[in-house]
Order: C-alpha cells, then sequence, then structure tokens
C-alpha cells in the first residue's frame, strides 16, 4: 500500500538489496530485523531500509532520506 502512495521511496531496484541485507541487523524484541544501508538516491543522501518479520519475509522497503 505504502509503495503506491510514495513509489519512489518504495521501489528501489531490487540490485541493492544483497548490499542492504549484507548489514548488521538492527533486532526487534519481537524478531523483527531492520537492515539499514547509507546511499543516495534522485541526488538525495539518505538511508536505504528493508525490513524481515519473524518469519524472514520482507514486509519493508525504504528510502530514507537524511
Amino acid at each position: 500500500m505504502r509503495s503506491v502512495q510514495v513509489p519512489v521511496s518504495h521501489n528501489f531496484s531490487y540490485s541493492f538489496d544483497d548490499a542492504i541485507l549484507s548489514t548488521d541487523p538492527i533486532l526487534k524484541n519481537n524478531g523483527y530485523k531492520i537492515f539499514q544501508h547509507q546511499g543516495w538516491m534522485n541526488d538525495k543522501n539518505g538511508v536505504f531500509e528493508i525490513g524481515l518479520n519473524k518469519n524472514g519475509i520482507i514486509d519493508h522497503r525504504f528510502f530514507k532520506p537524511l
């Protein structure tokens, strides 16, 4: 749903996923993991994020400008 509402920040290339997922995750109490990797998108510095639920399913892909 969010990728439809804010398509630019949610639809970055899947070719970045391996680099993002190779970082150390931020672990949440419920087993959720957030992976972050700094980078650039559309001339903006920021952080690419991927979230994995406790079953290992990606349910969050987002570029957060800094």
